[in-house]
């Protein structure tokens, strides 16, 4: 290989103001600025373009085969690399703007990468990158400390904008080496625009943004056994006019659960359908918008502890059916949503454990589902949706605002609803439903609906489930669904109606099609006697043979019999 300017094992050296062009070599590789095992090296408003594979490289080297000496304190300040040339040698080496690599502490203030989708060689995938630190801790500095920070600097034109990773030589490696991104700008990418596969003690974003890009992904963590993050903290990221449409947050972070995220005030970001983050300890959204993918099946946002707030879910296009399951929790064990929007357009919020074991602690606090259904597939659950709104949930494939779902049996599971809203377009849509399984144990109390009856779940099954009903209230009470004509049967259906007139039969033993706590008003329209017995039971175990003007108030209750709750008597 071959350089324009090299400093090998130097320290206190500055360079202003120089510029290497069309640096390369026959058979090899060309780096226009490569620092080696040096310290305290500045480069100030340099310029490399038009190089064989990297633009400003600084690394360290193997001492006599046995230690590895690093470079340490590099700045680079106002510093340009444009235009790599593709040599086209079949070199498997990555093309880049700037390399960092075994350097403990680097900065790079208002530095610009442009022009590198020549890449090097034709070996796929050694394709061109903006900014790459790659930074390797040997076994006998595990304990080393420093920083790398970028301030002010752009990507632009690039296969990725950053790729960063800080590795150690076994699963338990531990470092102290930090990564700090601000104000920093990827700009028509087609590949990713910050691309993270961990290692980093801390890893910052601030202020920092993707626009105009045809890339992958706006963030990839990518995170490896052996390359672990302590924190990582998102803020203020902006993805704007970046016209693919899965650009996304994936997170594939197989290493033992001991990773903290934050992304705070993050706009335009999006989940796709790929990527897991189980081995995440805790996972925080706040104040964020998301769009999720519209066939999201993967685990989004997987963690032991993930919390949301303030945030706002949408769909990245509308789905060609309703339904579709967007599994953005994962199996997360411990999840605390609260003041969230969720607009996903007739599609299902999925929560799928990986196991009918899971012990999972989900809850709802003052959030709203505007056309979404809640899907938990949980067993041995406690959830809870407290003060939340359910808006349109009828447009759901199984027409309901939460379904309780038949993955798993629901042994040990506790369902909490209070003081919840639920509005349906169509009455006949419960809220809460099951599929072939339901909670074990269920409280409903001061919620509100407008539906013929809040649920569906029973307590028929000896050893549970349980069922208490609070002081619920159903809004519609007839209103606006009209007064409905019973059929000329024995066993009139009932089904999405509250108020009824009877037909021209002479008596009625049961009315069929009611659901659990729905409540009907029969208003007679003639002699009619409604029968006391099996399926009807009546004030004083008698019939009540009814006359013309003459009503029958009845409730369905849990065992699937309608008790008499008010008659009136027209004389």
């Amino acid at each position: 290989s071959c350089q324009g300017f090299f400093a090998d094992t130097s320290s206190h050296v500055t360079y202003e103001q120089c510029e290497a062009h069309h640096v390369y070599w026959w058979t090899s590789s060309g780096d226009s600025f490569y620092t080696q095992r040096a310290t305290d090296v500045r480069y100030i408003n340099c310029v490399a373009s038009s190089f064989r594979r990297i633009g400003f490289v600084a690394e360290g080297r193997l001492d006599l085969g046995t230690r590895w000496e690093k470079s340490e304190r590099i700045h680079y300040e106002n510093c340009v690399a444009y235009h790599n040339v593709n040599s086209d040698d079949n070199t498997e080496n990555w093309g880049a703007g700037f390399w960092i690599e075994n350097t403990l502490s680097a900065s790079f203030k208002d530095c610009y990468v442009y022009d590198m989708n020549n890449g090097i060689g034709n070996a796929s995938p050694y394709t061109a990158k903006g900014f790459v630190a790659h930074l390797i801790v040997p076994a006998d500095d595990e304990l080393a400390a420093g920083a790398v920070t970028y301030s002010g600097c752009v990507a632009e034109t690039v296969r990725d904008g950053w790729t960063m990773s800080a590795t150690g030589p076994s699963a338990l490696a531990q470092h102290n080496i930090t990564a700090t991104l601000e104000d920093c700008i990827v700009r028509t990418a087609v590949g990713n625009g910050f691309n993270y596969f961990g290692g980093f003690l801390s890893y910052t974003m601030r202020s920092c943004a993707m626009v105009d890009s045809t890339a992958a992904r706006s963030i990839l963590y990518n995170g490896y056994s052996y390359s672990r993050t302590i924190n990582s903290t998102v803020e203020n990221f902006r993805s704007v006019n970046n016209t693919l449409s899965d650009v996304d947050i994936r997170f594939w972070n197989t290493g033992t659960a001991v990773s903290d995220y934050v992304f705070r005030d993050c706009q335009g970001l999006s989940a796709g359908s790929n990527g897991s983050g189980e081995s995440m300890r805790t996972l925080v959204w706040e104040d964020c918008h998301i769009a999720v993918a519209s066939d999201a099946t993967g685990k989004l946002m997987g963690a032991l502890r993930l919390t949301i707030d303030g945030c706002l879910f949408t769909l990245m296009t509308p789905p060609a059916a309703a339904g579709v399951s967007n599994s953005i929790f994962g199996a997360s064990t411990r999840v605390t949503c609260s003041n969230t929007t969720f607009e996903l357009q007739g599609n299902q919020l999925s929560h799928v454990p990986t196991a009918a074991s899971t012990d999972v602690d989900i809850s709802f606090t003052g959030c709203t589902f505007k056309n979404t259904m809640y899907f938990p597939a949980l067993a041995d659950a406690s959830v809870s949706l407290s003060g939340c709104v359910f808006e349109g949930f009828d447009g759901t494939t199984l027409n309901g605002a939460m379904i309780w779902t038949d993955h798993y049996a629901a042994a040990n599971s506790v369902l909490s609803v209070t003081g919840c809203v639920f509005m349906s377009s169509d009455a006949t849509d419960i809220p809460l439903k099951k599929k072939s399984q339901q909670p074990t144990h269920t409280i409903l109390s001061g919620n509100s609906y407008n539906t013929t009856a809040m649920t569906d779940f029973t307590n028929t099954i000896a050893t549970g489930p349980y069922l208490h009903l609070g002081d619920n209230t159903c809004l519609n009470d007839g209103g606006g669904m009209g007064i409905t004509a019973l059929d000329n049967t024995g066993t009139p259906t009932v089904a999405g109606g509250s108020t009824f007139t009877t037909g021209g039969v002479a008596t009625i033993t049961d009315f069929d099609d009611g659901v659990l706590g729905q409540t009907i008003t029969v208003l007679s329209e003639h002699a009619i006697t409604i029968t006391d017995g099996t399926h009807i039971i009546l004030h004083g175990s008698a019939n009540f043979v009814m006359a013309a003007a003459d009503s029958l108030t009845l409730v369905l209750k849990a065992d699937n019999k309608w008790y008499e709750t008010a008659r009136m008597v027209n004389l």
